[in-house]
């Protein structure tokens, strides 16, 4: 299976007087333009996964919108699991990639540091050894991607490439 692992654009700044309800934290200007730069490189780049699964929160939303609109990606769908920022969430997120095992790709967009501690844990560590900084997007490709649901199994993917939306701006 192909997996893309997509953070959330840069969004605002925790700010509890300005949004008491951090889910509803937007995306900055500045981030929504950098990121669909990088939207529309990674569609030319990788194609559209069978299936985009999304956090339902503003920023990783929109940030899933905008691989919609640019890279030409399915529609978002709700995942629960993606709705974290704790890193204690990869299990969960592992069971959802493993009950969508019969895609041939999966596209998931979510916080940190859920999805630094997800990559690393695919990549067979338990240490951050990638930072998903705001708007990246990782291209995994896992090798048995069932195995995921019942305990997981560390190591069961190998990094294909790694953008950020500076890469956009370079040409």
């Amino acid at each position: 299976m192909r997996l893309l692992v997509v953070r959330h654009a840069k969004a605002f700044e925790r700010d509890p007087g300005r949004f008491p309800d951090d889910r509803l934290r937007p995306l900055t200007r500045e981030g929504v333009k950098a990121f669909r730069a990088l939207a529309r490189r990674v569609g030319r780049a990788e194609g559209a996964p069978e299936l985009v699964l999304s956090s339902s929160w503003t920023r990783a939303w929109d940030t899933a919108v905008a691989l919609e609109d640019e890279a030409g990606w399915p529609a978002p769908e709700r995942c629960t699991a993606l709705e974290s920022d704790e890193s204690g969430a990869v299990a969960a997120i592992a069971r959802e990639i493993a009950a969508r095992s019969r895609l041939s790709s999966l596209a998931l967009v979510g916080h940190e540091p859920a999805l630094s501690a997800l990559v690393a844990w695919l990549l067979g560590s338990d240490q951050p050894i990638i930072r998903m900084r705001k708007g990246a997007v990782a291209a995994l490709e896992l090798a048995s991607p069932r195995q995921l649901g019942a305990g997981g199994v560390s190591g069961a993917a190998q990094l294909e490439w790694l953008a950020v939306p500076a890469l956009a701006r370079r040409g």
